[in-house]
């Protein structure tokens, strides 16, 4: 066996004992905008229409390996996983309002958060009062220029997937998933989307004004979507094993090629 086939057979047997490539999981959605609502601290609030049916846009396109490990933050509604990343390529937004891109990542900062909850269901909240946070998905990704003193700004965009919010049968609102000791970030991928599902997705801009004590929020802007259609879709990639079967394959070939001809 010579040198070169040597190599190829070393790569091929790397190849097909690597852990498998991450997978993307992407979302898109479509519709039109809503409603612009402007708010500034203590006053009234605003409701601009004058962008309302423009059409839009949005897609994410997810990297599960590049979140971080789980973190269990409290929720008095039902347990929640999150999981958060600030390493490029996490996920890639996009946003088209109008037919025109909008900048999702205008600042220094950048960084996505993924949250599932598991409803418990409804909840009594005192004297003829209850409520209910039903299963729900929940994504953002979020660009913040990080200036200590002075104004600052956070630009984010967000996703809710959220089951059937019914009071007349609470149970649909926990029958979408349930946690287990094997549920993590990649459930992203397989979890079923039933019909039932309520999507929602907003953009949001926050203005601050940052002393060396703490930042004040100065106003705010959030645009609301209708979603009329939206879809995962996840990328089909080899197996490892496939893939080194393929090289192993490939190698024989180029060795089979080069070999001398016999004499007669």
């Amino acid at each position: 066996m010579n040198k070169q086939w040597k190599n190829l057979f070393a790569a091929a047997v790397i190849v097909s004992a690597a852990p498998a490539s991450a997978i993307p999981v992407t979302f898109d959605f479509n519709g039109t905008v809503t409603q612009v609502i402007n708010s500034v601290p203590m006053g009234t609030p605003t409701i601009d229409l004058s962008t309302a049916g423009q059409a839009f846009s949005a897609q994410f396109v997810v990297d599960t390996d590049l979140f971080s490990p789980v973190v269990i933050p409290p929720f008095d509604l039902g347990d929640r996983l999150a999981f958060n990343s600030e390493l490029p390529g996490a996920v890639t937004p996009s946003l088209l309002m109008n037919g025109e891109s909008i900048d999702l990542a205008p600042f220094s900062r950048n960084r996505a958060n993924l949250g599932f909850i598991d409803s418990y269901g409804v909840i009594s909240c005192g004297v003829n009062c209850s409520r209910l946070a039903p299963d729900q998905i929940n994504l953002n990704v979020t660009s913040e220029d990080s200036t200590p003193v002075g104004p600052a700004a956070l630009r984010s965009l967000s996703f809710s997937l959220v089951a059937d919010p019914n009071f007349d049968n609470p149970e649909l609102a926990t029958e979408w998933f349930n946690f287990s000791p094997d549920f993590d970030i990649t459930q992203l991928a397989s979890l079923p989307l039933p019909d039932s599902l309520r999507v929602t997705v907003s953009l949001t801009d926050l203005f601050f004004e940052c002393s060396e004590v703490r930042c004040q929020q100065t106003a705010s802007q959030r645009t609301f979507f209708d979603v009329t259609s939206f879809s995962r879709t996840v990328a089909s990639v080899p197996e490892p094993g496939a893939l080194g079967l393929l090289a192993i394959g490939l190698a024989g070939a180029w060795f089979t090629r080069r070999r001398p001809a016999q004499p007669a």
